[in-house]
């Protein structure tokens, strides 16, 4: 058996480190499969919002949040805006966020 996963250790206090969405794009399904696969590779929605997406002098993450039609999960995306010539953008950061009640 074959399984994905980030080992972390128990730790003693959860520290939710703070978020602000400036940005929420909405996947079909599909796409959202595909960018949940393959985080590293270069995706124009991300490069469009990337100087944006960084940790302000607070401690604060501005990100961008990825939604899947249909789907409670999604993904909160970081650049940090530290763009590269050759590709437009830098690897993110990535968690996952239960879906609940989404301003729009």
């Amino acid at each position: 058996m074959i399984v994905k996963v980030i080992p972390q250790r128990k730790e003693p206090e959860i520290f939710a480190q703070p978020w602000e969405i400036e940005h929420i794009v909405e996947l079909p399904p599909g796409e959202f499969l595909h960018f949940k696969e393959h985080l590293l590779e270069d995706y124009p929605f991300i490069a469009e919002h990337a100087k944006e997406l960084h940790t302000d002098g607070h401690g604060i993450t501005h990100g961008m949040l990825v939604l899947c039609e249909g789907i409670d999960d999604g993904i909160l995306v970081n650049s940090e805006a530290s763009l590269s010539s050759s590709t437009g953008q830098s690897a993110i950061t990535w968690g996952t966020s239960r879906r609940t009640k989404i301003p729009r």
